[in-house]
């Protein structure tokens, strides 16, 4: 699945948010939007109101026209994509040199962007590889990236991650950024673990990014 940007699951969803007051809408407390477009996202679901802050932002989109499918993996693309968007979607100011990211996608302008401000790096040997399933320790340090180079934020690490007992399962080039993240609450981890090697959800992605924002 990606974050799908077709005519068909975007003219579904936001015109169907649309119809009720925005003024009404309650992002903690209120999931009936959600509920209204998502048959796989319930009220009782702990991502439920980060799928329809990031939603109704339009920072995420469904994979169709009436399912999200938080449970499925996020690719490096759908990251870029969007962080792009949470920046209001500027004009890159030079191309990618990555010689696997083509022309016409719906990430590649992108990509291009996040690769001109310093917020995504690629692989030594050229590529970005825009389709491949990103872990949670490469999702947050996107993320990180994007609070130092875009929002100009102090992404210092302050702490440490003593408590978690898989803390040595944490890259050295993601450590400061992991920290930073647990320090100002945007990553909790679960069970006693932060699980950076595990492949991150979109409902994971959308909560860190509720929780940035």
């Amino acid at each position: 699945s990606r974050d799908v940007d077709e005519t068909s699951a975007t003219s579904a969803i936001f015109p169907r948010l649309r119809v009720r007051n925005r003024s009404e809408i309650k992002i903690v407390s209120e999931v009936s939007d959600v509920l209204a477009v998502f048959d796989d996202v319930k009220s009782t679901d702990w991502f439920a109101g980060a799928v329809e802050y990031t939603v109704e932002k339009g920072l995420l989109n469904g994979t169709s026209s009436d399912t999200f499918e938080p449970s499925s993996s996020l690719t490096r693309a759908m990251v870029a994509t969007v962080l792009y968007r949470l920046a209001g979607k500027p004009t890159a100011t030079a191309k990618s040199t990555f010689k696997d990211l083509e022309e016409g996608k719906w990430y590649t302008d992108a990509v291009n962007w996040a690769a001109s401000v310093g917020v995504v790096n690629g692989y030594k040997d050229g590529t970005f590889r825009p389709n491949k399933n990103i872990s949670r320790q490469e999702m947050t340090a996107m993320l990180a990236r994007y609070a130092k180079n875009v929002s100009k934020m102090d992404t210092t690490a302050k702490g440490n991650l003593d408590k978690y007992t898989d803390h040595g399962d944490v890259q050295a080039w993601a450590l400061n950024d992991i920290v930073w993240a647990v320090d100002n609450g945007i990553i909790n981890g679960y069970d006693g673990k932060l699980w950076p090697n595990d492949q991150a959800t979109r409902a994971e992605f959308a909560t860190i990014v509720m929780r940035f924002d």
